[in-house]
């Protein structure tokens, strides 16, 4: 089933009949608008862009219309024969936004196939708004859009080819009331510049539709001119229009994977693939405190992958395929690539938690410029400043499974039994995430405390007791790997990750040239819990917990290395300047700087509280390398063997850190046996020659003269040459 634009008429372009200084737009869509398809015996394919004869992707109706409705005077168009068609704009892709605005509900059900995506989709934002994808296999957001011939930058000589574009899909929040509705048109008339001059309203040389451009115009940045007031208050409602909305965004792939899909959501999502989660950016938002979001895949997360499936299918110029590349992505180096960001990114407060069966594998493209393509990061407003300034808590589990198998809907339907360390007296109404979430906590909260108190018990064995409750006795597998990305929460907010069956890889180089150096960080307070059964090896990176936050790891087969980043690596977070957006309140947070890499909580002001880490490696060695490992509260460390512990400092107590032996000072008596009895002998003399001086007079004369002779100066020696040289250095 193939699904072109779903649009409003009334926000298109007009006929010719009505006068051009006439023109006015506005839409009709209510709150419970909506598009429901359903797909009983294949696939369902949503498409918006089309290929054009020279390569280029443009929106379909774009395209329809300049070849039926744009009357060029050249005989190309329908609309220069038949009068009536033709349209009152020259240039219809000035409309290209109101071209992809789709009702605020969509839902889309392929129960025999996959759902494929290719163009933008924006939906209309409303309260009751939401977006729900069903698949029994895969959902495809990078598809083929049409036949070109290859521009010269892609291959020569020129062939045909099928070119292919990614989707985007935006879930809004942007004011409805911002945006001209039946009761509020938008007349192009009261644009001053245009006046009754026809010939600028055919060419809408001044964009009629430039605010609804601006309502939808996300991209995941806050860096720049998409951090600015006017540019975050044109994308998000001031209420949070769905703060009262308890049903999440859902895009499930029953049978198969997610891959290339760009998603925005303004609330809670819930996104599932049976196989693979890759070459993706996913944008989210939650809007409460309780707010869950869940990312889980049945096998693995590589969030930017270039060489993703379909990713490497659409680039095969061999198969007479590519990416258009005007479309693909600009990176740091101004070089150009065609994966997705690779983002996990969750605006507001609550938890966002990545699940993967198997592996999940950050990518190793570069920081993009416009401060996108990072890695799984919590920014609490920093997008939106109507949400709450503290952001969520991450949550990265790997080896994740439901009972059933395939992916969880989160850790409270996993197979994790964490019912022993569920707390008593939660709250009445606390929802199975915020309960299994807590759980967690007392579990990583055991593994702490058996780490602080192996220098007493000697014994780590109720460690592997709750592992064994909790993660069972099947061998679990996945590893967990960060590259040069990183696993960051930036307002607030705990990282909580649990490697089960693998170990932590992190960046054995950096690529590119990051805004900061890579790592896992809690930026602006919260604890850092990190359970592996393998090592965690941190390369070039980091472990950071800045302004208050303790740091625990534990590894129940592996080692624990701060690894090899340079103590001289300086990061100067820019001083930001937070407005509340609802009572004008004005608060400058300085930055502070954060040196060097491995492992540490780090004190970045006064202010801040001490902080403890604890590094447990039953089996193995925590090495502090030559980065080092830092607290500025107490350090405890149990392992097998510690290295390089003279690189272990901390603000209080040390325990389980090796204490140097003092350096003896160097023997020198047997320098020179000869010499000492000769001074011996000298001395003596003098005191038979002066019997009547004292003692104590003795001790204040000046210190005794040492006579060094040069026996040579490592010529040849003996010749005529030598002699004159000792003369002219004074020998």
């Amino acid at each position: 089933m193939l699904l072109g634009p779903v649009v409003n008429a009334s926000l298109l372009p007009q006929g010719l009949n009505n006068k051009f200084w006439y023109k006015t737009f506005f839409q009709t869509y209510s709150p419970e608008s909506s598009v429901d398809v359903l797909s009983v015996g294949g696939s369902v394919t949503h498409r918006t862009v089309a290929a054009g004869p020279s390569g280029g992707v443009e929106t379909v109706l774009a395209m329809w219309m300049r070849s039926q409705n744009v009357d060029g005077g050249s005989g190309d168009s329908a609309a220069y024969f038949r009068p009536w068609l033709r349209s009152a704009e020259r240039d219809p892709s000035q409309f290209s936004t109101a071209f992809t605005l789709m009702p605020p509900v969509l839902r889309s059900t392929a129960m025999a196939g996959d759902i494929n995506l290719a163009g933008d989709i924006n939906l209309f934002p409303a309260a009751s708004g939401t977006l729900e994808f069903a698949a029994s296999g895969a959902i495809n957001g990078l598809r083929p859009v049409g036949r070109a011939l290859t521009p010269a930058a892609v291959k020569l000589p020129a062939i045909p080819a099928t070119v292919w574009a990614s989707a985007s899909v935006n879930l809004s929040d942007a004011p409805p009331l911002s945006l001209p509705g039946a009761l509020s048109p938008f007349a192009y008339q009261a644009l001053a510049e245009v006046g009754r001059d026809p010939n600028a309203a055919a060419a809408s040389a001044f964009r009629a539709l430039a605010g609804i451009d601006a309502s939808f115009a996300e991209t995941g940045s806050y860096a720049g001119r998409a951090g600015s007031v006017q540019v975050q208050r044109s994308l998000h409602d001031a209420s949070l229009l769905h703060r009262d909305d308890d049903a999440p965004l859902r895009a499930y792939a029953g049978g198969g994977s997610i891959s290339g899909l760009t998603l925005f959501s303004a609330k809670q999502a819930r996104i599932l693939a049976a196989q693979d989660i890759t070459d993706v950016a996913f944008y989210l938002q939650n809007n409460r405190s309780g707010d869950t979001s869940v990312v889980a895949a049945g096998r693995d997360i590589v969030a930017n992958n270039a060489a993703a499936p379909l990713r490497s299918a659409a680039n095969d110029i061999l198969l007479a395929n590519y990416v258009d590349p005007a479309a693909s992505v600009s990176l740091v180096d101004g070089s150009r690539g065609n994966a997705l960001s690779g983002d996990i990114q969750i605006s507001g407060p609550g938890t966002l938690q990545v699940l993967a069966g198997r592996n999940i594998d950050l990518g190793t493209a570069a920081n993009r410029i416009d401060g996108t393509g990072i890695g799984f990061t919590s920014i609490g407003n920093l997008r939106n400043p109507f949400l709450p300034q503290t952001g969520a808590g991450l949550v990265l589990l790997t080896g994740a499974r439901a009972p059933g198998g395939g992916p969880p809907l989160g850790l409270a339907g996993s197979t994790l039994d964490l019912a022993g360390f569920t707390p008593s007296g939660l709250p009445a109404g606390t929802s199975p995430d915020s309960a299994a979430l807590a759980a967690l906590d007392a579990f990583h909260a055991k593994l702490k405390e058996v780490g602080q108190g192996y220098a007493s018990t000697g014994s780590y064995a109720e460690g592997y007791a709750a592992i064994d409750e909790v993660f069972g006795s099947a061998a679990a597998t996945g590893q967990l790997f960060t590259r040069s990305r990183d696993i960051r929460t930036v307002r607030g907010g705990d990282i909580r990750v649990a490697v089960p069956g693998g170990g932590i890889t992190m960046a054995s180089s950096i690529t590119g040239n990051p805004l900061a150096p890579p790592g896992i960080v809690t930026e602006y307070g919260g604890a850092l819990s990190l359970f592996t059964d393998g090592s965690v090896d941190i390369g070039r990176a980091r472990i950071f917990t800045l302004r208050g936050g303790d740091i625990t790891i534990w590894s129940s087969n592996g080692d624990i290395a701060a690894g090899s980043a340079p103590k001289t690596v300086v990061t100067a977070p820019p001083t930001r300047v937070l407005i509340d957006t609802t009572s004008a309140d004005v608060l400058t947070d300085l930055g502070g700087l954060a040196t060097g890499g491995g492992i540490g909580s780090l004190r970045l002001r006064e202010t801040d509280a001490p902080s403890d880490v604890v590094l447990i490696a039953p089996r193995g060695t925590v090495d502090a390398g030559d980065a080092g490992i830092r607290a500025t509260g107490n350090i405890a460390v149990a392992a097998a063997q510690v290295l390089n512990a003279d690189n272990i400092s901390a603000g209080g107590t040390s325990t389980g850190v090796p204490v140097a032996a003092p350096v003896a000072a160097p023997n020198i008596a047997g320098l020179s046996s000869a010499s000492s009895g000769t001074a011996a002998t000298s001395s003596a003399a003098q005191d038979l020659a002066r019997p009547s001086e004292s003692k104590q007079t003795a001790a204040e004369r000046s210190p005794s003269v040492i006579t060094v002779e040069v026996l040579g100066y490592g010529g040849s020696g003996g010749g005529p040459d030598d002699e004159q040289e000792d003369e002219q250095r004074g020998a």
